[in-house]
């Protein structure tokens, strides 16, 4: 049996914002300030790609909006931004 064409503009469509905007629009100012630092601390100490940093940022984001961190991407995010907080 034939399947359907897969239709790009229906799936982008079904996606949503960007994980970046949905979750930093939902964060207060302070932890909005405190995710910056955290992404400073990531590019001066930690020497990641500043794709890796906005990556790791939107990471912390969703685990702080969800109040759970889930997926090893995430998981990895939060052990970074746990040794952010252990150099403050």
């Amino acid at each position: 049996m034939a399947q359907k064409p897969i239709s790009f503009e229906k799936v982008a469509a079904s996606v949503g914002r960007s994980g970046a905007g949905l979750y930093r629009s939902r964060l207060t100012p302070k932890h909005l300030a405190d995710l910056k630092k955290f992404g400073t601390y990531l590019d001066k100490v930690e020497r990641l790609s500043p794709n890796t940093v906005r990556a790791y940022q939107s990471w912390v984001a969703k685990a702080g909006v969800d109040g759970v961190a889930v997926g090893t991407h995430v998981k990895s995010a939060m052990r970074a931004y746990g040794r952010y907080l252990k150099s403050k």
